[in-house]
C-alpha cells in the first residue's frame, strides 16, 4: 500500500523481504554521486506496530531536509557570534563609522546582514546540491570566492583602521562557520548496510 507521500510502505520486493532501500528512498534527493543519500538512514528497522519505519521519520531525515536544518542551526550560530564580536570591538573603541555620511554601523544592523547572508549562502547550497555533481567542492569554492571578493568593500569606505580590521574580522566570522558546515553536510556519506526485515524473525 503506498502512503499520502508516495513513498510505497511495507511494499514486498522481489525477493520475499520488505522494500528495497532503494523503493522507500526515491523521492528523497540524490547526493552529488547520484546515489541515493537517504539510503544511510533508512534501516528496515520495524516500527512499534510491527512494520517499516514510518514514513514521515523517512522523510524527516531526507538530505535536503537535514542540508536546511542545519544551514538555519549555523545561520543562529554564526549571527550570535558576529554580533558578539561587534559589541566587543565596540566596546574596545572601534566606532564603525563610515566617513561617507557619517553614518555608525550599530550592532542590530551588524546581525541582520550577518543573518541575510548566511541564509544567502544556505540557498546556494541547496542549489548546489540540487543540479551540482560535485555539490561540496563546488559550494566551497564558490562561497570562498565570494568570501574573497567581500573583503574589498572595508577598504573602500575610507573608514578608520581600526574599523576596517574590525569589519574584515566580522566578514571572517561567520565564513568560517558556515562554509565548513554547509560543505560537510553537502558531502557525499556511504551507505550503511542493512538487511531486510522479515515479520517473525528475531
Amino acid at each position: 500500500m503506498t502512503a499520502d507521500t508516495g513513498i510505497p510502505r511495507n511494499r514486498p520486493s522481489g525477493g520475499d523481504g520488505m522494500a528495497t532501500h532503494s523503493e522507500i528512498l526515491r523521492n528523497c534527493p540524490s547526493e552529488g554521486d547520484g546515489t541515493a543519500a537517504g539510503t544511510e538512514i533508512l534501516r528496515n528497522r520495524p516500527s512499534r506496530g510491527g512494520g517499516m519505519t514510518a514514513d514521515a521519520e523517512i522523510l524527516r531525515n531526507c538530505p535536503f531536509r537535514e542540508l536546511v536544518g542545519t544551514g538555519l542551526i549555523a545561520t543562529v550560530a554564526a549571527t550570535a557570534a558576529t554580533t558578539f564580536a561587534a559589541v566587543l570591538a565596540r566596546a574596545g573603541g572601534v566606532t564603525f563609522t563610515i566617513p561617507e555620511g557619517g553614518e555608525t554601523i550599530p550592532a542590530s544592523g551588524i546581525a541582520v546582514v550577518t543573518a541575510f547572508f548566511s541564509i544567502i549562502g544556505v540557498l546556494i547550497a541547496a542549489a548546489f546540491r540540487r543540479w551540482s555533481h560535485r555539490s561540496a567542492r563546488h559550494f566551497a569554492t564558490t562561497t570562498t570566492a565570494l568570501t574573497a571578493i567581500s573583503l574589498l568593500p572595508p577598504f573602500l569606505v575610507g573608514a578608520a583602521p581600526t574599523t576596517v580590521i574590525a569589519l574584515l574580522i566580522l566578514h571572517l566570522i561567520p565564513a568560517a562557520m558556515m562554509i565548513p558546515t554547509l560543505t560537510r553536510t553537502l558531502r557525499p556519506r556511504k551507505p550503511v548496510p542493512t538487511t531486510n526485515f522479515e515479520p517473525g524473525k528475531p
